[in-house]
């Protein structure tokens, strides 16, 4: 049973893995698993393969809750543009737009199976991780345009945003990509952390809805991205959060804008 391409000529599941079923094994007494990794940075296996009394929900968090998240990112960009257009300025809103639309390129990249598409797992993480890296620097430059962070946070997130450019054009390993996608996430982190602290006390100022769904945006998409950060990098185990979580957070914005 094989679970992916180990030559990496098609994309695989990036946040999935493989399950089999009891009934599957039958009357064999042993078992052997080969592991094939991507690359260097992703070659660890955080725990080995166990026997659980249920079906797990692997496939749900890594497979289904992504399908749904991203055609959701795709469908809400459609309809801010469209049905919110004029009720912020023309630059806010094409800033929103850019970043969901990211957003929705990331995701569809880490379970490029279920769309079929016919890029390599290099290509195919080349485009997700620059789409991520794009539609996470326009959530900053929605921030710095409504003054939610320093103009001087905004600037060294724009240079390691632009830095990380040349490893995802020139890169020829996922090592490479991989840290051409590390680079903004320390000032990424820090900007959602300022703009929520800066949304809560304007939540507290004003008490309005609208500035409570945004602070509520802020805190979403810190806790999501600060989760898959710390799974992708290898720190902690569990399910990552960015299918569903991306997705509630931009939903909450579009709210607070209407």
């Amino acid at each position: 049973i094989q679970f992916g391409d180990p030559t990496m000529r098609s994309p695989n599941y990036v946040v999935s893995a493989p399950v089999l079923e009891c009934s599957a094994i039958g009357e064999v007494s042993l078992l052997r698993w080969r592991t094939t990794a991507y690359s260097r940075y992703f070659a660890r296996v955080p725990f080995l393969p166990q026997f659980v009394a249920a079906k797990p929900l692997t496939k749900l968090f890594g497979e289904t809750l992504y399908i749904g998240g991203a055609i959701g990112l795709l469908i809400l960009s459609i309809f801010a543009m469209s049905i919110l257009w004029g009720k912020e300025s023309r630059k806010l809103m094409i800033g929103i737009f850019i970043s969901i639309a990211g957003m929705a390129i990331y995701e569809v990249s880490l379970i490029g199976p279920a769309f079929e598409i016919p890029l390599s797992m290099l290509n195919l993480h080349r485009i997700g991780d620059l789409g991520c890296i794009i539609g996470s620097f326009f959530i900053v430059y929605c921030f710095a345009l409504e003054s939610l962070v320093p103009r001087s946070l905004y600037r060294i997130h724009a240079i390691s945003a632009i830095s990380s450019l040349p490893f995802f054009i020139l890169g020829t390993r996922g090592d490479s990509i991989q840290f051409g996608t590390t680079l903004p996430f320390t000032t990424l982190l820090i900007s959602f952390a300022w703009a929520a602290y800066r949304l809560s006390v304007e939540m507290r100022r004003r008490r309005s809805l609208g500035a409570t769904f945004k602070c509520l945006y802020s805190l979403i998409f810190f806790f999501v991205v600060a989760k898959d950060i710390f799974v992708f990098t290898g720190s902690t185990s569990g399910h990552t959060l960015v299918s569903v979580g991306i997705l509630l957070a931009f939903l909450v914005l579009v709210l607070s804008v209407n």
